[in-house]
């Protein structure tokens, strides 16, 4: 890693679970005055070296592979103190855990958890909004793209996390307490950041990040898909998201009936798949967590 002198590195990454909860954290958190998050929530920077091990061809994230373009992303965090990012995909590459360690070892750790059947089905529904049809039901799914099952193992990847850096230096943050009880939850990790824990964040529940919606026509979609990109680059930012947001209203639903996700059919299946890797986690961590195998 070349010199970094001068330059204002970040120091907090939210580095997981893939939907469960971090562009909430992201969202949340670059609201409060002593905290800049960087502009690109996801530059996957850390992980470039090891990103293919672990994701399949299927949906390639963006990686920003330049040192002097992933600093230039916390340019703006001038004076806060905290500067962080959120790639989630940081939580199963070895080479980030090591590479943040080595560059920023004091960095603060945030892993949300999410129950990895509630996951494995968010990232499925995810997908379909984002013209990937995998199948047409999540039980078929699963068995066509391992990662909805893989991404749901937590275990390896936080013992790594908590074996590398300082263990007051890992929060874990489970996904169940971050809906139920939000402001609770950003209480916690402001004290973990030791930054403002009276801050209030007006925090409106109605408006959910991320959402998994369902296209309720699948073909207007796939070309509604493909024209996006263009039209991303031929109009005002402001126009653009306005226009995504009529789309949604109009075209997209939360659970439509053109797809079958039934999680019932294939539950013996899931709580086999995960159990033992959610106890050891559950010992791991010194909380129960069974109760995300219990249907």
């Amino acid at each position: 890693m070349r010199a970094v002198e001068d330059i204002k590195l970040p120091n907090l990454f939210i580095v997981g679970v893939p939907r469960s909860g971090t562009t909430s954290l992201y969202e949340y958190l670059k609201r409060h005055p002593e905290v800049f998050m960087s502009p690109c929530k996801e530059p996957h920077y850390f992980a470039r070296k090891d990103i293919y091990e672990f994701l399949d061809e299927i949906s390639p994230p963006k990686i920003i592979s330049d040192f002097k373009e992933y600093i230039s992303l916390f340019k703006g965090g001038k004076g806060k103190k905290i500067r962080g990012e959120a790639s989630a995909i940081y939580f199963f590459s070895k080479s980030a855990t090591r590479e943040i360690y080595e560059l920023i070892p004091d960095a603060k750790i945030i892993i949300s958890l999410r129950n990895p059947i509630e996951r494995a089905l968010s990232h499925f529904k995810l997908d379909i909004l984002h013209g990937i049809i995998i199948a047409r039901s999540f039980c078929e799914a699963i068995r066509k793209r391992s990662l909805y099952l893989w991404m749901g193992l937590y275990y390896e990847h936080v013992k790594r996390y908590l074996e590398t850096f300082p263990k007051q230096n890992v929060k874990i943050i489970i996904y169940d307490d971050l809906k139920n009880d939000t402001s609770s939850v950003m209480k916690d990790i402001c004290r973990f950041l030791e930054i403002d824990e009276n801050y209030v964040f007006n925090i409106d529940l109605s408006k959910k990040y991320n959402v998994s919606l369902i296209p309720k026509n699948l073909y207007l979609h796939m070309l509604a898909t493909r024209a996006r990109k263009i039209l991303k680059e031929v109009v005002h930012p402001n126009l653009y998201s306005r226009i995504r947001e009529i789309y949604k209203m109009f075209f997209l639903s939360e659970d439509p009936n053109s797809f079958d996700f039934d999680v019932s059919k294939c539950i013996d299946f899931l709580v086999d798949y995960f159990k033992e890797d959610v106890k050891k986690l559950s010992d791991l961590l010194g909380r129960d967590l069974s109760f995300w195998l219990i249907c």
